[in-house]
């Protein structure tokens, strides 16, 4: 039987409409969620986290297992200084290989230039696991200006995100416990892992099954002198970030508890 031309008509009509109104639902929720002048506006966090600790605290352990949670690249800067130190190839291998040949700090300046260029790139967008830096106050005060700047400039590009920045403090008082552990632990050479108590016979790492080394400076006499210099020149930070952004953790607890606090304490602010 064939239709009318008006029951053709009539069902066009209401075609459209269903359309319509479809559109206009979507056009009210965009502007909901956007606002009527602007493109996007995300509800967005960034989460920016700081290890400071002195050597031996289990900064790297955490950073690696805070990187994983919160899907953020954990970016330490010494293993930036060694990744250069083993290629000969990098533009910056002649600027950091003769301070380290002398046993020297890399200067300030050359390890801030490094680490902001990590921080610039694009995968720490939503965030970073940052650890080994800043070291002194002057490394504190380039972050935070160069953090500042690369907040604001990606608020201006898509909208405002919300920036949770921590300063997470692991806590060990007991030098000869730090001490000790620098003395027994190792390191994953494919993944960066640090493990504790394979110092006698290292062997694959239980992540990545990657060979588990032992470094070359983890002495006692070196780590005496690394703790030295932290309680100089790296300890002063904490009071410079202040206690609204410095989560303080007792670092004595076993990883899994120590990793717990942290968690708790970050999404809890």
């Amino acid at each position: 039987m064939k239709k009318s031309p008006s029951i053709l008509i009539l069902c066009r009509y209401l075609s459209l409409g269903i359309v319509l109104c479809f559109f206009l639902a979507g056009c009210n929720k965009k502007t909901e969620l956007y606002g009527p002048d602007k493109e996007i506006i995300q509800d967005k966090t960034k989460t920016q986290i700081i290890l400071i600790g002195p050597p031996g605290v289990g900064k790297g352990t955490l950073g690696a297992a805070l990187a994983d949670y919160y899907e953020l690249p954990y970016i330490s800067s010494g293993q930036i200084i060694r990744d250069i130190k083993n290629d000969p190839t990098d533009r910056n291998y002649h600027v950091i290989v003769p301070y380290l040949k002398s046993s020297l700090l890399v200067p300030d300046s050359v390890v801030n230039d490094l680490v902001i260029d990590r921080i610039k790139d694009e995968d720490c967008e939503d965030g970073f696991i940052l650890e080994g830096y800043p070291r002194t106050l002057t490394q504190a005060v380039v972050l935070d200006k160069e953090l500042k700047a690369l907040n604001a400039n990606q608020s201006n590009i898509g909208g405002a995100p919300t920036v949770n920045s921590k300063i997470v403090v692991l806590q060990i008082s007991d030098e000869k416990e730090l001490i000790n552990r620098i003395k027994k632990r190792a390191m994953c050479a494919k993944c960066n892992t640090g493990v504790v108590d394979v110092l006698k016979n290292p062997g694959l790492c239980k992540g990545c099954r990657g060979d588990e080394v032992v470094r070359d400076d983890d002495t006692e006499d070196i780590a005496r002198k690394r703790l030295k210099i932290y309680a100089e020149e790296t300890k002063p930070i904490i009071s410079y970030y202040g206690p609204s952004r410095v989560v303080i953790i007792n670092a004595m607890q076993i990883p899994s508890a120590v990793f717990k606090e942290v968690v708790d304490k970050i999404d809890a602010k």
